[in-house]
């Protein structure tokens, strides 16, 4: 009989074991799909007179992640310009160089290099100076950058 409950202890733990292996990082929840998955953070690479990069750094999936609704930092040192919009959306920029950039209902700027944007709000357009101080400047609901030049 203890040769029974021994044989059978060991084959509970075999397949307690084997059962448990499949838990581990490869039966983790699979990377969004496409479809259900937004960016909320955006790098660009501005290169001088080179063409810029850019690449989605952050993603949540709809209905797991709301947007902050706090400003975060683009939680990168090299960073230049952080740029918020009120749906959420991060845009960090990194280097220095021009980029004709669209990026719709802008909340707020923070900047750690010098240089401008060009915003528009209700028809009438203006040159926002980029002061390279680190704080927060924030602008009404509507207001659209569609140029960026850091150090320039």
């Amino acid at each position: 009989m203890r040769f029974g409950k021994t044989i059978g202890l060991i084959v509970a733990l075999f397949l307690a074991v084997a059962i448990g292996a499949g838990a581990g990082p490869a039966a983790a929840a699979p990377a969004p799909a496409a479809s259900t998955s937004t960016c909320v953070q955006t790098t660009v690479v501005l290169h001088g007179s080179k063409p810029a990069t850019s690449s989605c750094t952050r993603w949540a999936t709809a209905g797991v992640v709301t947007p902050a609704t706090n400003m975060t930092s683009c939680a990168n040192s090299a960073r230049s310009v952080d740029i918020y919009d009120y749906s959420g959306h991060d845009v960090c920029f990194t280097g220095t160089g021009y980029l004709g950039y669209s990026i719709p209902n802008v909340q707020a700027i923070s900047s750690l290099n010098w240089g401008w944007v060009r915003m528009y709000h209700g028809g009438s357009g203006w040159f926002e100076t980029l002061r390279g101080d680190g704080k927060w400047y924030y602008y009404p609901t509507s207001t659209l950058i569609t140029q960026v030049c850091i150090a320039c």
